[in-house]
């Protein structure tokens, strides 16, 4: 597998994965050890203590490795006095190609393990049914842990340091250990060739030819498995990619589809015989509310992030304003209603427009109110909208100039029986009332209609 292409994904993959594969593994090194003991507890009295002590670096490092794969239990462990430097120990450990206490508690153990059953000195006093179990699972536990040190996600880990949600890399493995893994299979077949396959004594002998083979067999089955899960990375990575170009296309076609028709408009109004900057300014003021929708939308998760409320909405025009005026413009009513089609549109032009317009005038605090009401027809809503600010207010004639922003709001709105009035309030700011009908299209969010 080329890693080149995208370590980071190849390492976050295989972290991942191989918590699980953790978890699952200490279950079955739990019952392998269940198994070995309970074949220990056939022995004589006299090799009850020897069977107990070469059991016991085993047992303590399967116990540790269950914990260690367990977040529940490491934090218990971490209450226990005197347990903060281990439990610090384990969790630096994740996603690391380095020797871990459990690791050589469980390698070492599981060799003490096999020595008791086989090699040249195994206890007396056992049955080959007793025995044979017991070679089974110290085998099938040298097995898992072999598993999991071959695969460990710290051999992923790339040279440039890796941040993907909570996981961060830290180092790649050192060159040594790198060509060890290569070896640990080889290794381990020969560690039980010499304990298990050659017949030492009389004891060992009597164990089934067709068992012992079979134990040095799958040790070469972890080179089988390495290449398997190499392969799923490899596939990952691909899949991620192509994931990657979906998103890319997506992103870069709804950005073309929700962005043309304001930067047409624009475009249009700019390149025109008379253009009217008024007009151009509105324009601009609700392209730039598009494109912040659009980039909220991406970075939402399950993309449903485009406003279609006035709290939604007004979160949109806020991160659109200066930084400097951002403190200064309050939703005060109408968070709850929610906008659909036409509704949307106009709020979203007339808000960001009145608010900047505020702004521009110098007042340090404005506030804007939404209120739904049902018309004297009731197929129609009648939607209204106050802006309150404390600048130095405007001039009585400022909604007759025929080039301003509030005539073209006027306009607009008059398209959809409504329009705008205002209060200029000489030296102590405006207020600017705007209102429209709409046909039953918006609602409140605790439920239908008013």
């Amino acid at each position: 597998m080329d890693r080149s292409v995208r370590p980071d994904i190849v390492w976050v993959t295989a972290l991942r994965a191989l918590d699980e594969q953790h978890r699952t593994t200490s279950l079955l090194r739990l019952g392998c050890l269940a198994v070995l003991w309970a074949a220990a507890a056939t022995l004589p009295a006299d090799e009850l203590a020897r069977a107990g002590g070469q059991l016991a670096l085993v047992t303590v490092g399967c116990l540790l490795s269950g914990v260690h794969a367990r977040p529940a239990l490491t934090d218990a462990l971490e209450r226990l006095p005197g347990a903060g430097g281990l439990t610090g120990h384990l969790a630096g450990t994740r996603g690391r190609a380095i020797v871990d206490v459990p690791g050589l508690l469980e390698a070492f153990g599981v060799v003490a393990a096999g020595l008791l059953f086989a090699g040249p000195w195994p206890v007396a006093g056992l049955s080959v049914s007793a025995r044979s179990v017991g070679v089974l699972a110290s085998v099938a536990f040298a097995w898992l842990v072999g598993l999991n040190a071959l695969l460990d996600a710290g051999w992923y880990a790339p040279y440039a340091p890796v941040i993907i949600g909570s996981d961060r890399s830290d180092q790649p493995a050192p060159r040594v250990l790198r060509v060890l893994r290569r070896l640990m299979p080889s290794l381990l077949a020969i560690l039980v060739v010499l304990i298990v396959a050659v017949p030492w004594v009389p004891e060992v002998a009597a164990v089934p030819v067709v068992l012992r083979a079979a134990a040095v067999g799958a040790m070469f089955v972890l080179e089988i498995v390495w290449i398997c899960f190499e392969q799923l990375l490899a596939a990952t990575v691909a899949t991620v990619r192509d994931a990657e170009d979906i998103v890319r296309k997506g992103a870069a076609q709804d950005l073309h589809s929700l962005t043309k028709n304001a930067v047409r408009l624009v475009a249009t109004t700019v390149e025109g015989p008379d253009p009217n900057l008024a007009q151009i300014r509105v324009l601009v003021r609700d392209l730039l509310v598009v494109v912040e929708e659009n980039r909220l939308e991406m970075l939402t998760e399950g993309g449903a992030a485009r406003a279609h409320d006035v709290a939604a909405l007004w979160q949109v025009i806020v991160r659109i304003l200066p930084d400097s005026g951002r403190h200064r413009c309050h939703l005060v009513a109408g968070h709850d209603i929610a906008l659909r089609g036409t509704d949307y549109q106009l709020a979203r032009r007339v808000v960001a427009d009145l608010v900047m317009n505020a702004l521009k005038a110098g007042a340090t605090r404005v506030e804007v109110g939404v209120a739904l009401d049902l018309d004297t027809d009731d197929r129609f809503h009648r939607f209204t909208l106050d802006v309150t600010d404390d600048g130095p207010g405007m001039p009585a004639d400022a909604g007759e100039d025929p080039a301003g922003s509030l005539r073209l709001l006027d306009w607009e709105l008059n398209r959809y029986g409504g329009g705008i009035t205002f209060d200029p309030r000489p030296e102590r700011g405006t207020e600017v009332h705007v209102r429209w009908r709409s046909p039953r299209a918006v609602r409140r969010r605790a439920g239908e209609g008013l």
